[in-house]
């Protein structure tokens, strides 16, 4: 089932915040009226990809990373099902992390995007004067129960109600699964290395505890699954803050910046804030903090 996002006909998304960070600045070109709040916004459904056809599409859609990192390329409203994209030729290193970064960049994007017309939304329904309706009310509960935050606490939910920058989901996902070419990480769908405690009996009817890999249905599953643990993990407060204060000083925040707010991500601590940091420098990754979505899915 498809879901869809709403927005005025007349609005375009983009990724382009005056705010900085990856950017998605939702712009309303049309009154409000007399529509419900929850029908301003409208995003297109991406469309869904076999992991087959994944090179065919990139080439219909002329989708070309080199452009996306020069700001004269769209990204595609793509959603690749599984992971990694299988090949029938051995690729080169360039080309494995070329191919790693056209297929995660559009679901980073669209996660965020879809993050930021709740931002928006929320901030809607702060500067409304009046009585709220019955729909605010019932998004509002939800809101807080998604981000575990009471929603009249407007700077604990704007300091979670917030987009990861692609950098440093980029460089995550690619220090976690390398470059896509780990086989559990394939196996499983777990490109940024989540863990959850299972519960085990041995053959002598002992129970134990370890932890494993989570397992994700799909590639967006776990994408969502991770800027969702960004957001609201105690473990990475001190990442929010961060962003909390750079956003509101209108300043740009990039992931070489967040990084240091992983400590808590590896037991490495700081040995994995500088692993991820060079990985997002020495591939240029915050190139792709301000790549733009297609208005489309065309």
């Amino acid at each position: 089932m498809k879901k869809h996002y709403w927005l005025p006909q007349s609005s375009r998304a983009i990724l382009q915040s005056s705010t900085g960070l990856l950017g998605l600045l939702i712009v309303i070109l049309g009154g409000v009226g007399d529509e419900p709040r929850a029908q301003k916004y409208y995003i297109s459904a991406p469309k869904v990809v076999q992991h087959q056809e994944v090179p065919v599409v990139f080439a219909s859609k002329k989708y070309s990373i080199d452009q996306v990192r020069q700001g004269d390329g769209v990204v595609p409203r793509i959603s690749v099902d599984n992971f990694p994209v299988k090949h029938s030729v051995r690729l080169t290193a360039s080309q494995q992390k070329d191919t790693f970064l056209k297929t995660m960049l559009p679901m980073i994007l669209q996660v965020n995007e879809k993050i930021l017309v709740d931002r928006r939304r929320y901030l809607d329904i702060l500067s409304h004067k009046g009585q709220l309706s019955a729909g605010d009310r019932m998004w509002l509960l939800d809101l807080s129960k998604r981000y575990k935050v009471d929603f009249r606490n407007s700077q604990a939910m704007l300091q979670r109600l917030d987009i990861v920058p692609a950098s440093l989901a980029l460089g995550q996902s690619a220090a976690e699964s390398g470059w896509g070419l780990s086989g559990i990480a394939a196996k499983k769908n777990s490109p940024f290395g989540h863990r959850v405690m299972v519960r085990e009996k041995s053959k002598e009817g002992n129970i134990r505890h370890r932890y494993t890999l989570k397992k994700f249905t799909s590639l967006n599953e776990a994408i969502e699954a991770y800027i969702h643990n960004i957001n609201t993990h105690p473990a990475y407060a001190n990442l929010r803050n961060l962003r909390y204060m750079l956003r509101s000083q209108g300043l740009e925040s990039n992931g070489l910046q967040l990084a240091v707010g992983l400590t808590k991500y590896s037991e490495l601590g700081m040995t994995y804030v500088k692993k991820v940091q060079k990985i997002i420098r020495q591939n240029n990754l915050t190139q792709f903090d301000g790549a733009i979505l297609d208005s489309e899915n065309s």
